[in-house]
């Protein structure tokens, strides 16, 4: 190898380390923020409740920080999008899978449900997450299907239901795996959504009516197999 070559080879491994460091360090940012709004709010339906509490600080400052955080996840999922096109370095990995499971676990956490379904995705990536791409993402996707039933209960009775629906296509499509169509029927995913329940000082909360929740002849009309709804 020439000079000139090596002199390449370091700039590439200097910019990928970088790049590398970028997704560390703003997942970690990530990290803080979140747990600095645990102070004000809990739930990421409780910036539905800041146009009817007038001047209510908490819920001024849930609804702001909601779209502070959706934004900050988009740029940290493009970063990491970015990574199925270039073969990084393996000492890499480790940190890149780390922040991944940070992120995921902030959205499950928060009921960031768009959020949080995309990072089960790029961890079942096998060009991202090429080491550890076999992780049982089963449990996420119920948390996921469980924060949409909570999302209907508190925000709208019937506007996550298609959300929810479309998740469970999303499962019997390949998109996370065949392993992890094998560990999750399809009503297992409709009642992880259906049997969801908010509990806060007033009591416990519950889907109300039917059409709010998914049964079995609406999993009959998603993009399934027999064979899979059988399951």
């Amino acid at each position: 190898m020439n000079i000139e070559a090596k002199d390449d080879s370091k700039v590439i491994r200097g910019l990928e380390k970088d790049y590398i460091n970028y997704i560390v360090e703003f997942t970690d940012y990530i990290v803080k923020h979140a747990t600095l709004n645990k102070k004000k709010f809990n739930f990421i339906s409780e910036k539905e409740f800041s146009n009817c509490m007038g001047f209510n600080e908490n819920y001024q400052y849930a609804s702001r920080n909601v779209k502070q955080m959706k934004c900050a996840y988009d740029l940290v999922i493009g970063r990491i999008k970015g990574l199925d096109e270039y073969f990084y370095e393996n000492t890499y990995e480790p940190a890149v899978y780390e922040s991944m499971k940070k992120l995921l676990s902030v959205a499950l956490d928060f009921g960031y449900c768009d959020e949080a379904t995309k990072m089960v995705a790029l961890l079942k990536d096998p060009k991202i997450n090429r080491e550890q791409h076999h992780i049982n993402v089963s449990s996420a996707l119920l948390k996921i299907m469980e924060n949409y039933g909570k999302r209907t209960i508190l925000e709208d009775e019937a506007n996550f239901k298609p959300n929810a629906e479309k998740l469970i296509e999303f499962v019997y499509a390949g998109k996370f795996g065949e392993d992890t169509k094998t560990l999750l029927s399809p009503r297992k995913m409709a009642n992880a959504y259906n049997r969801a329940k908010v509990v806060d000082n007033d009591g416990v909360f519950y889907m109300m009516g039917d059409e709010a929740r998914i049964s079995d002849k609406d999993l009959e009309t998603l993009n399934i197999t027999k064979s899979d709804l059988s399951l």
